[in-house]
This record gives structure tokens, C-alpha cells and sequence, in this order.
């Protein structure tokens, strides 16, 4: 407690006894000294005078440190953006502290270009935050809200994602090599020319997304929900989507060699041009989808019962060396 308040809640008990002693005067041995009107009257005035400055002496102080709680908090947010990642998780580590992480304080900051690596930003509310060009690798995003964070161009390799909200962020060109996103929301999200090899998206929901031009080298994308994504010349070759729900996604000309879509559902998913070879979609579902111009080969498996020259794919031999 500050000196101020100490001395205001002196004057304010000294106010509350002098008022006391008044209410009580009856009671005292020297009482006849109240009977006079000029000493009932001072004592009265000067007890609602101390309980009125000790009042309003709190007040003010109250209201002091509030204001000087709002400064520090917004020259922390201000240190959280710096691009030397001592003064930003420093900065991030008193703001947890205070509760700012988690109530929202962060919405909507500008944090572009900030050194936030390594950083915890668990269960944190970042949304509509600007992340463009950020270093957030090793990062742990578990449980964080990004809705419609802005993240061009971030630097997320190896970042941990466990239940993590992504819903309409904007990630375009981002760098997610060998992220984990466990069960997260990217429905909606815009990850075109992303570069995301050997990510663990098992689980994750990535309805709507946007995924144009991505690079998901042996991703595991098992179990996703990716229904009406955009995929069209996107790098799925070594990819894991077996269990995955494909319905109504576009994968034009997308490179789908070695990929595992066993039991993958792709009813009208749009095939068109792209590269089956060596897939594997045995059990998979491919009712009203569009294989015009799909090149598959010999080790293609595709479901029971299935012709892929009817359904327009292309056969072509790989020529040995």
C-alpha cells in the first residue's frame, strides 16, 4: 500500500472515530463539553471533513493506479511487438501475469515483424491480431484464438497446436514446416503457397481452405474435414488423408503421387489433370467426382469395382532407365 493510501485511511479512521465520539458524547465522562453548540458543531464538521478527504484521497489514488496499470499494460503490448525476442517475451510473461494474455487486451494489436519464438501463447485470445512476418517458431499456440489473424509470411516451423482456432486467418505464404495442429479450427483459412512439409494436422477441421498452391510433403492430414477446400496445384505427394472427408474439394492439377487416400471420402471432388500415381484410394469414395485428365500408373490402387479409364483418368507407363 502507498504512503498516500496509508495516509488517507488514517484520516478516514480518525474522521469515523471523531464521528463516533460525537454519536456517543452522552456516554463520556467529560460530556458536558458537547452540550456547547460550538463544540458539537466543530466536532461534527471536522468528522465529515476527514471522512471525506480520506474518501476522495482513495479515489483519486485508486483511479492513479488504474491510469498507471493502463500505461504499463499498453507500453508491454507496445514491447511485445519488438523484434528482439528478450524485450518481447519478457514483456509477454508480465502480461500473462496480469491477465492481459487470456481477457482480450491483445485483440487486434499490431505484432508484425515481432520475435515471439519460443513463445507461450497458450490459451492466449489473439484474434484479428497481425502476426504478418513474425517469428513464432516453437511456439506454443495450444488452446489460442486467431480468428481472422492476419499472418503473412509467418515463420511457424515446428509450432505446437492443440485445439488451436485459425477460423478465417489470412496465412498466406507461411512457414508451418514440421508444425503440430492437433484437432484445430481452420475452417475458412487462407494458407495459398503456404510451406507446410511434414505438418500433423490429424483431426483438424479445414472446411473452405484455402490451400491453392500449398506444399504439405508428407503431411498427416488423416481424419481431416476438408470439405469444398481449395487444393488446386497443391503438393500432397507422401501425404497422409486416409479417413479424411474430401467432399466437393478442388484438387486440380494438384500433385497427389504416393498419397495415401485409403477410405478418404471424395464425392464430387474435382481430380481434374491431377497426378494419381502410386496413390492408394482402395475403400475410398469417389462417387461424382471428376477424374477428366488424372494421370495415374500401375500402382495406383484404386477402389473395388472402379474404372478409372471410364471415369476419364489417363494410364501412363513410367519409362525405366
Amino acid at each position: 500500500m502507498s504512503r498516500v493510501k496509508i495516509a488517507a485511511t488514517f484520516l478516514l479512521v480518525l474522521g469515523l472515530i471523531s464521528g463516533s465520539l460525537f454519536f456517543y458524547r452522552e456516554e463520556w465522562p467529560f460530556s458536558k463539553i458537547f452540550k456547547s453548540g460550538f463544540v458539537q458543531e466543530f466536532y461534527a464538521n471536522v468528522s465529515a471533513e476527514l471522512v471525506s478527504i480520506g474518501i476522495t484521497v482513495l479515489i483519486i489514488e485508486s483511479f492513479n493506479e488504474k491510469q498507471q496499470i493502463r500505461q504499463l499494460k499498453a507500453q508491454l503490448i507496445r514491447e511485445l511487438g519488438s523484434s528482439s525476442s528478450g524485450f518481447s517475451l519478457r514483456a509477454l510473461r508480465e502480461l500473462r501475469a496480469s491477465g492481459a494474455v487470456v481477457d482480450g487486451s491483445l485483440c487486434g494489436i499490431s505484432l508484425e515483424r515481432a520475435d515471439l519464438q519460443g513463445a507461450n501463447l497458450q490459451s492466449a485470445n489473439l484474434k484479428e491480431v497481425i502476426l504478418n512476418s513474425a517469428e513464432l517458431s516453437s511456439a506454443n499456440l495450444s488452446k489460442a484464438d486467431l480468428t481472422e489473424a492476419h499472418m503473412r509470411k509467418a515463420r511457424l516451423q515446428k509450432v505446437e497446436c492443440d485445439q488451436t482456432i485459425f477460423l478465417s486467418a489470412i496465412m498466406t505464404e507461411a512457414n508451418l514446416s514440421g508444425a503440430v495442429l492437433k484437432q484445430c479450427n481452420l475452417n475458412k483459412v487462407i494458407l495459398s503457397n503456404a510451406t507446410m512439409p511434414n505438418v500433423k494436422l490429424s483431426g483438424s477441421s479445414l472446411r473452405e481452405a484455402d490451400l491453392i498452391g500449398a506444399d504439405l510433403t508428407r503431411s498427416d492430414l488423416s481424419d481431416c474435414v476438408l470439405t469444398l477446400a481449395k487444393l488446386e496445384e497443391s503438393t500432397l505427394s507422401g501425404v497422409d488423408l486416409s479417413g479424411a472427408n474430401l467432399e466437393g474439394v478442388t484438387l486440380l492439377r494438384a500433385n497427389l503421387e504416393h498419397t495415401n487416400l485409403k477410405k478418404a471420402d471424395l464425392t464430387r471432388a474435382n481430380l481434374n489433370s491431377s497426378n494419381l500415381k502410386a496413390a492408394n484410394l482402395e475403400d475410398g469414395i469417389l462417387q461424382g467426382a471428376d477424374l477428366s485428365g488424372a494421370r495415374y500408373n500401375q500402382l495406383t490402387k484404386w477402389p473395388r469395382n472402379f474404372d478409372p479409364h471410364v471415369a476419364g483418368a489417363i494410364l501412363e507407363e513410367d519409362i525405366p532407365f
